[in-house]
Parts: C-alpha cells; sequence; structure tokens
C-alpha cells in the first residue's frame, strides 16, 4: 500500500494514513483555494488502495472548520467508502470528531450520518 501524507497548511488539513491502525486522518482547517486539487489526490489514493485496505477501514476526521467546496469532496470521500463497505471485502468506518461544544460541526456529523451508510460515529471532545 502507498503512503499518504499531506501537511498542514493554514487552509488545508493535514492528511496522513496509518498502517499501524489502518487509519486515514484528516484532521485541521479545509478551505483550501482549490477544493478538488486538494482533495483530489486523497480521493484517488482510495480509489488506487481499495484492494489493499484489508478487513477493517477506518476515516478519522477532525476538522476545526471546513468550507462548501470541501463539504462537497467530504460527501464524495464518503461515497466511495459506501461503494467499498458494500463489496463486503472491507469493513469501513468513519470517525466525525467535533468539540463537545461545537453545535455546528455536530450537526454536521449528524448530517452526514443520515446520507451515508456505513457506521459513523460521532465522537465529541474537550
Amino acid at each position: 500500500m502507498t503512503e499518504l501524507e499531506i501537511k498542514k497548511t493554514p487552509s488545508t488539513p493535514k492528511v496522513w494514513y496509518s498502517s499501524d491502525e489502518a487509519t486515514l486522518r484528516i484532521e485541521g482547517r479545509s478551505f483550501p483555494e482549490n477544493a478538488r486539487d486538494f482533495y483530489g489526490p486523497i480521493i484517488q489514493w482510495i480509489e488506487s488502495n481499495t484492494s489493499n485496505l484489508g478487513s477493517l477501514f477506518t476515516v478519522s476526521i477532525n476538522l476545526e472548520y471546513y468550507n462548501t467546496a470541501s463539504s462537497k469532496f467530504l460527501m464524495e470521500i464518503f461515497h466511495l467508502l459506501e461503494k467499498i463497505q458494500n463489496t463486503g471485502d472491507c469493513k469501513v468506518t468513519i470517525q466525525w470528531h467535533y468539540m463537545e461544544d461545537d453545535d455546528d460541526m455536530r450537526d454536521a456529523g449528524l448530517e452526514y450520518k443520515q446520507f451515508i451508510h456505513v457506521p459513523f460515529e460521532l465522537i465529541s471532545f474537550n
């Protein structure tokens, strides 16, 4: 499996894959100038590594803020994960992290959870 690591910038999150945990992590703020340029390689990485994900694959998202364009690509990632889950070869879990007092991020996670048919965990933290 190819490695994935994208460094955090003031307008883009850190993205990396931990093979030890079989977890793809997206953390930080997401309002890239061109969301397709930023999220396209992540989507391509998932597609290219679908057969190497193993039996369990987790995507952990911990965003302080994201814009509408990022939301569109997050949904695209979630639909791709749903497709992977439906093959039956890999159990996919999405973890949506949010600060316990951030109602907007909690509500965003609840909305995604309604539309995505894979295990979707909402995880609050201080």
